[in-house]
């Protein structure tokens, strides 16, 4: 894996069988899909709200990075508002799965 690299994703049903939901940075990491599928839909205006107050952050810089990636998120609030795809079908919200229960699992809530 080179610099800024992620480890490999993939969707289960269910817990991996004899292990956690995360690994540590580093190895693959195992997103249940049930947390795509019944957890996170009843998020979504909750992450859209995020990621307008986000891309309003971006625009305000005058950098085209900032910009380019203003658009992308604009895309996917978008996508979250119209409900029209799963979650597990938008990258973005695989990796914020992916994230979350990473946090979960290392701060022990």
């Amino acid at each position: 894996m080179g610099a800024g690299s992620h480890p490999p994703t993939t969707l289960s049903k269910g817990p991996p069988k004899g292990g956690p939901f995360w690994t540590p940075i580093g190895g693959p990491f195992c997103v249940p899909i049930d947390m795509l599928e019944e957890i996170l839909p009843a998020r979504r205006e909750i992450w859209a709200e995020k990621l307008l107050l986000t891309i309003l952050w971006l625009e305000a810089g005058a950098d085209a990075a900032r910009g380019a990636l203003a658009r992308d998120l604009t895309v996917l609030a978008h996508e979250l508002v119209l409900g029209r795809r799963a979650l597990a079908a938008l990258p973005a919200m695989v990796e914020i799965a992916k994230r979350s229960l990473y946090v979960a699992g290392v701060q022990r809530w």
